[in-house]
């Protein structure tokens, strides 16, 4: 028995020596481990402003051709709109949530984000409320993977939307996007200043004629003809006061707008926004009733302009996939 214990001590003993050897580093020093996989990846989703297949470079200082139903020349007055929670979309159709990095044009508010792109440089035509800072791109962070598509929706999250600008973080700080008497944001801004007179006179001012309704237009004179842009504002529309309401309203019309491109490869493509398509049903030479183009209420000229829109849910009239 004695020379059992004697063999386990030694044993045991002998263990402890080669535990000790090793940590002392007589063994030598183990690798080092692994650099853990990157579980992300960046993603960067650009825009472009376009009039039919033409890509206009800078807005702003374009002339567009053969605008609105009747085919005038224009200029850009502003273009500006938010998109909000962007996904990618893989092979099995999987939408895939993108983080936004953090900067004057993106902002995260729990589940939601929204990022604000601005085409206008502060230079365009019968504008006094431009900015010189411009964005044509949404940056982020997606999970790691292959995608073969792109989604968001156009506008502002219910979160973030009924706050007061002047108090809100950018990019939901911009007075120019702030709706005030809705009580939220524009969606989205754009707006043309038809030429007036005849076709290549150069003049981008006084060029809408008002009428007070569409069958006053073709047998009474115009109320007014001073007016310089055509308008197409986005917004929320019909709300009230709701202090059951997280938000502290409810609108009838939230008149958000979701859409996505099924194949898109931000590498090699950007998001078209096409001004062209987005005004050919209407006159922008001419109002008939309410304000000026389209405030998203009961324009008459609202419906060609929304119905457009919904078009390009799928990817194709205003926003389409182009080459870079």
């Amino acid at each position: 028995m004695n020379h059992q214990l004697a063999r386990l001590s030694n044993v045991s003993l002998s263990i402890l020596a080669l535990a000790a050897l090793g940590a002392c580093g007589g063994g030598g020093s183990d690798p080092a481990p692994a650099a853990p996989t990157a579980q992300t990846q960046a993603v960067t989703i650009e825009f472009a402003a376009t009039a039919g297949a033409t890509v206009l470079t800078n807005p702003c200082s374009a002339t567009l051709a053969a605008q609105g139903s009747t085919g005038v020349g224009a200029k850009v007055t502003d273009l500006r709109f938010y998109v909000a929670n962007v996904h990618m979309i893989d092979a099995n159709d999987k939408e895939v949530p993108v983080t936004l990095d953090a900067n004057s044009f993106q902002l995260s508010n729990g589940t939601d984000s929204v990022a604000l792109i601005d085409m206008e440089d502060g230079t365009c035509t019968n504008n006094t409320t431009g900015t010189a800072a411009t964005n044509i791109k949404v940056t982020g962070t997606v999970a790691k993977g292959s995608y073969t598509g792109v989604a968001m929706t156009l506008g502002v999250p219910e979160s973030m939307n009924h706050t007061d600008f002047a108090a809100a973080a950018a990019p939901i700080n911009v007075q120019a996007m702030a709706w005030s008497w809705q009580s939220g944001r524009k969606h989205l801004k754009i707006e043309l200043s038809p030429e007036a007179g005849a076709a290549g006179s150069g003049v981008y001012t006084g060029g809408i004629k008002s009428y007070a309704s569409a069958a006053a237009a073709t047998t009474a004179p115009a109320v007014f003809t001073a007016q310089n842009s055509y308008y197409y504002h986005l917004g929320n529309t019909g709300c009230i006061v709701s202090l059951a309401n997280a938000n502290g309203y409810v609108c009838t019309g939230n008149n958000q707008m979701g859409f996505h491109l099924h194949a898109f490869d931000p590498a090699t493509q950007r998001i078209s926004v096409d001004l062209t398509q987005l005004f050919a049903g209407n006159d922008v030479t001419k109002d008939v009733g309410g304000p000026i183009g389209c405030m998203s209420g009961t324009d008459a000229e609202c419906t060609s302009m929304f119905q457009t829109l919904l078009g390009a849910q799928h990817g194709s009239t205003v926003f389409r996939a182009i080459a870079k």
